[in-house]
């Protein structure tokens, strides 16, 4: 029972030590980040009326369902396992996730040269996530970036999503391209009257 114990405990902590958070109440703004495996997935959460909430899936735990996924001439790397035939990125992570101030950040070197930066930063009733590509290869390369994020809205996992344009979404869509023209989008946890707003 003892053996027993001392393993519980063992995995209790390597678990904890997983996962990187930025939490601010003043801002009502916390991201935590994945920091073992699918480095870089991520939940947010909002405070609202004294309460944390989720604003993704999974809060406060970081969740595989919201990640990026980098395009290199074709090849695809993600740091979440969904969908399955990218290749995982954490083979290719060499800083991070790292907090100076209110940021916080991580890097990957992809076999193309192609260095990775995603970071969050904690802003006024939110987390601001970018994600920059740097080719230090000596040949150019056509790349591109695609975020999914996976909303949930306190216990709302169908939270209806507002973008200009497209007015109330309720299920899956894609944006690419000349149709990538919103600059902000909400998500709401009742689309009348809602207590939890995310923009």
């Amino acid at each position: 029972l003892v053996g027993l114990l001392i393993l519980l405990a063992a995995a209790f902590n390597a678990s904890a030590s997983c996962e990187t958070a930025l939490r601010n109440p003043s801002k009502a703004a916390e991201v935590v980040v994945a920091s073992c495996d699918y480095t870089g997935v991520f939940s947010v959460g909002g405070l609202y009326q004294g309460e944390w909430k989720k604003l993704s899936y999974y809060y406060p735990k970081p969740w595989q369902g919201t990640f990026i996924t980098v395009n290199v001439d074709g090849v695809y790397y993600s740091n979440s396992p969904h969908p399955a035939d990218e290749a995982l990125m954490d083979k290719y992570l060499i800083s991070g996730p790292i907090i100076v101030g209110e940021v916080l950040s991580l890097q990957w070197m992809l076999p193309e040269q192609i260095r990775v930066e995603q970071s969050f930063s904690l802003v006024a009733n939110g987390t601001q996530v970018s994600v920059r590509l740097l080719n230090q290869d000596t040949v150019p390369h056509t790349v591109g970036v695609r975020f999914h994020l996976d909303t949930m809205l306190d216990e709302n996992d169908g939270a209806p999503i507002y973008i200009p344009g497209s007015g109330l979404i309720d299920s899956e869509r894609a944006y690419s391209g000349s149709n990538l023209d919103f600059k902000y989008w909400k998500a709401y946890n009742q689309p009348e009257d809602p207590t939890i707003v995310s923009t």
